[in-house]
């Protein structure tokens, strides 16, 4: 709470934008007693946030001294973001604390597959020791060097996005899984929705728990699986999570947008980003941690299909009418208008056949028949440079 109330002033104080936000909704300091008080404030979106970016440093701020924070870009062209240093350190932490409740040890062996085409491995005095070692590899690196890695590193912790998961499992052959499998504990998903498909061939594959991360660039790690519990628990002592539960009247809210204020993040505040991904909130009370969690993260607003009725389509239940056909690695569907364009990469030597007709009757009955659909099949679907696959995408 008392943190809270010295983000408002200093954000009221200190910060171009949200003085003028504050002010032409008539707010001070003085109007914010509790966390739900925040609702008082108009929500922020990525385009505003976009065109105003210079107004959110408060006055006299070095860029310099900041740290730059890029979003991957998989909706568009990658936004920037800054944190000071000390909201670095405690994304850190955050994220350290995530590890732990998935299970994760401090002497584990780490992983990590990064967006970026080259990336840097540093030693520093905990890997030296054998504490908290990470190797880092890029997501576009040749598959051959992937495995490589794998074998001479022995993972005890695999980080990557869903999409990779899904492709390393693919590429992995028998021989191969097994020798992942000698020394791996736990696979580590983030940066996309972790469908149910994925999850379970994963687990059945590698013989391990997969747990899931849900973060931002604008924000660090926001919420996180457990190992002793169901859901996402939401990092409430750093940020404000509010779960939408209806259109706005200017159409800029949707129902279950996650929106999210971060609490230490003075360099660069943001309160009530929408982030445009969509999650549903769970009563669950099992486990140590007493935050509140999402019982799933659904995926992003144009991950769903829209109706000319104006209803959406659960991307989760689209998802569920193609992962069951026979000899189909994996698939893209675009929306543009009234039209699917529904692209599928099968293995070698098979065909859709008989399943094209019985996908174009369970899409049909999803969309009431409303949407013209183009289904086509082709040799290779690659995933994209930030090792992402993107399941679904409406063009806005």
């Amino acid at each position: 709470m008392t943190q809270f109330r010295r983000l408002i002033r200093h954000c009221y104080e200190n910060v171009p934008f949200y003085r003028k936000r504050l002010v032409e909704n008539g707010l001070t300091p003085d109007d914010f007693h509790f966390p739900d008080d925040i609702a008082r404030i108009p929500v922020l979106n990525k385009d505003e946030y976009k065109e105003n970016m210079v107004d959110f440093f408060p006055g006299g701020t070095r860029r310099d001294r900041l740290v730059p924070f890029r979003s991957t870009g998989s909706t568009g062209e990658p936004t920037l973001f800054y944190a000071s240093r000390e909201y670095e350190i405690l994304r850190g932490f955050i994220h350290l604390r995530c590890l732990l409740l998935a299970g994760v040890g401090l002497l584990d062996r780490q992983l990590r597959f990064l967006a970026e085409p080259r990336v840097k491995n540093r030693t520093d005095l905990f890997q030296k020791l054998g504490i908290y070692e990470v190797r880092n590899l890029s997501a576009g690196a040749d598959l051959s060097r992937v495995l490589s890695e794998i074998r001479a590193y022995r993972p005890h912790v695999i980080l990557l996005t869903p999409s990779y998961l899904e492709m390393l499992c693919d590429s992995l052959d028998p021989a191969e899984t097994d020798r992942v499998r000698r020394s791996l504990k736990r696979v580590i998903t983030r940066s996309e929705v972790l469908y149910p498909d994925v999850r379970e061939i994963a687990e059945s594959r590698l013989g391990v728990p997969v747990r899931d991360f849900y973060g931002l660039s604008e924000f660090g790690f926001v919420a996180a699986e457990a190992d002793d519990s169901h859901g996402y628990h939401i990092a409430e002592d750093v940020n404000i999570v509010e779960i939408a539960e209806a259109t706005l009247p200017d159409g800029t809210v949707e129902e279950k947008d996650i929106i999210v204020t971060a609490l230490y993040n003075f360099a660069m505040p943001l309160i009530r980003y929408n982030t445009r991904d969509k999650a549903e909130l769970s009563t669950a009370s099992d486990g140590k941690m007493r935050f509140r969690r999402m019982q799933k993260i659904l995926g992003r607003s144009d991950d769903f299909i829209l109706l000319p009725d104006g209803s959406r389509v659960n991307p989760l239940l689209v998802t569920d009418a193609l992962v069951e056909i026979p000899g189909m690695v994996r698939f893209r569907i675009f929306q543009e208008s009234a039209r699917l364009t529904i692209t599928i990469q099968m293995k070698e030597n098979q065909r859709l056949g008989e399943f094209e007709t019985r996908l174009r009757k369970n899409l049909g009955e999803l969309t009431k028949g409303h949407l013209q659909m183009d289904i086509q099949c082709v040799s290779h679907l690659d995933i994209d440079k930030t090792g992402k696959h993107r399941r679904i995408h409406r063009k806005s």
